[in-house]
């Protein structure tokens, strides 16, 4: 794969989060919004908006500036815990795009004083693997995982 960039998602980058989603099979969407959503873009783009400004987003960069994936953590209404979500498109996933995302995202919700929570369809093996991943290589990590 060629250079990535990392860096955290600002206003502005709502264009590169359609292209993302527009990238990405009906099946990646699927395991990423738990089902069929009828506007992805729209539910996608608006975490988004609320974690730049309550949370962190974060993207992946490739090919120069195409958005490649994204993760959005999110604060609940206290505070003490963040709702984590990743959305790597097809072409990209099984590298450590997503490994990477989620570990920056981790280190922000911490460093927030909050728990990471990492919510996990039972059907998406690939999902669960990289959340014991990611739960394995960070000593003291606090991250709980859900199965739903």
């Amino acid at each position: 794969m060629d250079a990535m960039v990392v860096r955290n998602l600002r206003p502005g980058d709502e264009q590169a989060v359609a292209a993302l989603v527009a990238s990405c099979s009906e099946e990646c969407l699927r395991d990423r919004f738990f089902g069929v959503v009828a506007d992805p873009v729209a539910r996608l783009a608006a975490q988004v908006r609320e974690a730049v400004w309550e949370g962190c987003a974060t993207a992946a960069f490739g090919y120069g500036d195409v958005m490649v994936a994204l993760a959005v953590g999110l604060p609940d209404r206290s505070g003490t815990t963040w709702d984590l979500g990743l959305l790597v498109c097809d072409e990209w996933q099984g590298v450590g795009v997503g490994t990477l995302l989620l570990h920056r995202l981790v280190s922000e919700a911490e460093s927030a004083g909050a728990l990471p929570v990492a919510l996990v369809e039972a059907a998406n093996a690939r999902a669960r693997r990289l959340a014991r991943r990611l739960h394995r290589s960070r000593r003291g990590c606090s991250l709980r995982v859900e199965i739903a």
